[in-house]
């Protein structure tokens, strides 16, 4: 089979639109200076709050690593009794190091998807983003959520505190 064959070369009409649009929206926001005016791209993307209750057979929580870096990771858990010990996969949202985050919609989906078809729990990391943070500020970030969860022996839920529980509104 030929790579011809694999990938079309012909963009269908409605994702040549989709990429339209995205290139628009990504330029709106960047500033002259490389900067991004993030209240402007807020207007555009949609966050989802974690549910406790299963969403399409998924519940989710939302756990903080280091408040002063704002370094907190969405825990995706299949409400379906799944083998013990339950595998994790831990999901780096895209968005180029720049935008984006495990609250917004798209990136709530899949990981929800991934969580509910794969029968694993879904760590999905949220980063420090650039330009306001350099790199390599993403991938500490990451190693970071990785130590933390190794330190926690396997269990996040059972030995972190979420944010509404330390609100007290759990």
């Amino acid at each position: 089979m030929s790579f011809e064959n694999l990938f079309p070369s012909v963009v269908p009409l409605k994702t040549n639109i989709k990429l339209s649009l995205l290139s628009v929206a990504l330029n709106a926001v960047r500033r002259r200076d490389g900067t991004l005016n993030r209240s402007l791209a807020s207007l555009v993307e949609f966050n989802t709050a974690p549910n406790p209750s299963p969403v399409k057979g998924v519940r989710t929580d939302d756990f903080i690593v280091d408040p002063a870096r704002q370094l907190w990771f969405r825990l995706f858990l299949p409400d379906a009794p799944a083998p013990a010990p339950l595998t994790v996969m831990v999901f780096f949202h895209g968005g180029g190091f720049a935008f984006l985050s495990p609250a917004k919609q798209e990136y709530d989906l899949v990981c929800r998807r991934f969580c509910s078809e794969l029968g694993v729990a879904i760590i999905s990391v949220n980063y420090r983003l650039a330009p306001e943070h350099r790199y390599p500020a993403p991938y500490e970030d990451g190693v970071d959520v990785l130590r933390f969860l190794e330190s926690t022996k396997g269990h996040p839920s059972e030995s972190m505190t979420s944010p509404s529980e330390a609100n007290g509104t759990s």
